[in-house]
């Protein structure tokens, strides 16, 4: 007993002292302006990682993520120090799977195979690739998400309360990075003008930061069933949740503002389990609204022109009017990069351009009576909306198992929710069924999945409904033989 305390207590001094110097490290990182001082975390990690309890390491990982900065240099870019954590855990993969290969059951998962079906569908689309360099590179990526947050998630995950670990990790630096830029937002008025600003660097944009915080909003709901009204835990996490909101509210961020605004109707989806009823109707106003725009090129009546979109830097209530009107830049530039999506889609139908292609190749295929001012692209965005990326970079094949994916964890995570009597289940469904519905209203007008902290969150998520769905089969087994015993 006394060196099983002792060892805990060796863990938590050791946790500690990786925190220091991870914090330690952003701070020098900052004060002398050179970023890739935030890889040495990583670096002395990687050093003792064959030597500790990688538990540890992967907890840091999920620290690192929110306040994890983008980083640019000689053609190369990196999250820091996430990342590099990542790849960490990436190549540590087949050491722990040999080592510990019976806890790795869950690999048998439907879900996870689908996950790989996909990633071997996007090797063989790459070597159809018009740029394999990127493509390739794009693999490598998505290969180091999926492992250390699907993977040593679902390694880490043994009962429904270790997700707490997971949140609180998540949920601390996140919190911080509110506070931190509605304090520098404060400074600018909480202007509309200036929104895109304060959440540097942590967040490349307002849309990434509202987004993130909005998907992590249901797990904040489901965290204050863990502790009681009254207690010092449940006050904060209620604060925490007033933060988030404020922070959502001066993002300006319109899909953010409808997803949390959604937030209610969805719980009562998921509890009526109305969920495939819900996907049939969404999916059959996105096929008739495609069907109606194509309908004898329809949508050619709706061209836009450089003069009839506005931007209204200063005043929001202008520019949602001119969302209304469909008469705002950023509005309209999605339907400019939509049609040439479309065009690459007719090109391309089987096998795509290849993973990571859209934004080089669009322009070629794009429509001039729908050029706005910011066709340009500098900052080099893609679709804004994931699932025609997917469409365009992937096929068809691609696009529809990216769909199933989807559907089938919503689906699965709701068919846990009404069929679990287990109190720790239940809120972790619910939490997450919200948290993939805020994400699917997101992806259709953005592309989020491929950065660090959506990432993270999509595949932890994924993770922890494979997880749940493990354990509410074990809860049912273990009512069907206690059935029978009587």
């Amino acid at each position: 007993m006394k060196s099983e305390i002792g060892k805990i207590d060796f863990n938590k001094k050791l946790f500690l002292a990786f925190a220091i110097i991870l914090l330690l490290s952003i701070g020098t990182a900052f004060y002398k302006d050179k970023l890739f001082i935030l890889a040495l975390p990583a670096i002395i990690l990687f050093t003792f990682i064959l030597f500790i309890n990688y538990r540890l390491i992967y907890y840091l990982l999920i620290l690192s993520v929110p306040v994890s900065i983008h980083y640019s240099f000689t053609g190369f870019s990196i999250d820091l120090p996430s990342e590099p954590l990542m790849l960490c855990f990436t190549l540590l993969f087949p050491v722990v799977f040999l080592l510990n290969h019976k806890q790795f059951n869950f690999l048998k998962h439907p879900v996870i195979l689908l996950i790989l079906v996909q990633l071997i569908w996007m090797i063989f689309c790459s070597f159809f690739s018009v740029a394999p360099a990127l493509s390739i590179k794009y693999l490598f990526a998505k290969a180091w998400f999926i492992i250390p947050f699907v993977f040593f998630t679902c390694y880490f995950l043994q009962k429904p309360t270790d997700f707490k670990n997971i949140f609180w990790l998540f949920h601390l630096p996140l919190i911080i990075v509110c506070l931190y830029t509605l304090l520098r937002h404060s400074m600018l008025g909480f202007s509309f003008e200036t929104a895109n600003k304060p959440m540097n660097p942590f967040f490349h944009n307002h849309v990434l930061y509202s987004s993130t915080i909005a998907m992590f909003i249901p797990f904040v709901l489901a965290a204050r069933n863990w502790y009681a009204k009254n207690s010092a835990q449940r006050f904060f996490i209620n604060i925490s949740l007033l933060i988030y909101i404020i922070a959502i509210a001066f993002s300006y961020t319109r899909a953010s503002w409808l997803a949390v605004g959604l937030i209610i109707p969805v719980y009562f989806i998921m509890r009526l389990n109305m969920t495939k009823l819900a996907l049939t109707v969404i999916g059959v106003m996105i096929a008739g609204s495609i069907i109606y725009f194509n309908y004898q090129n329809k949508y050619l009546e709706y061209a836009i022109t450089y003069k009839s979109v506005v931007f209204h830097k200063g005043n929001i209530e202008k520019h949602l009017q001119a969302t209304y009107e469909m008469k705002d830049v950023s509005g309209m530039e999605r339907v400019y990069r939509w049609l040439a999506a479309q065009n690459m889609i007719k090109e391309n139908p089987v096998v795509g351009t290849g993973p990571n292609t859209f934004y080089p190749e669009y322009k070629k295929y794009s429509i001039n009576a729908f050029y706005t001012y910011v066709s340009d692209n500098p900052e080099k965005s893609t679709t804004h909306n994931y699932f025609l990326m997917i469409f365009c970079e992937q096929g068809f094949i691609g696009f529809v198992l990216f769909t199933i994916l989807f559907i089938v964890l919503l689906i699965k995570v709701t068919n846990i929710y009404t069929a679990s009597k287990n109190n720790e289940i239940k809120p972790l469904a619910m939490a997450s069924g919200l948290s993939l519905f805020i994400l699917l209203l997101h992806l259709m007008l953005n592309d989020l999945i491929e950065t660090d902290k959506i990432g993270s969150l999509f595949f932890i998520t994924t993770a922890l409904i494979i997880k749940l769905d493990m354990w509410s089969k074990k809860e049912k087994e273990s009512d069907h033989d206690i059935l029978q015993v009587r």
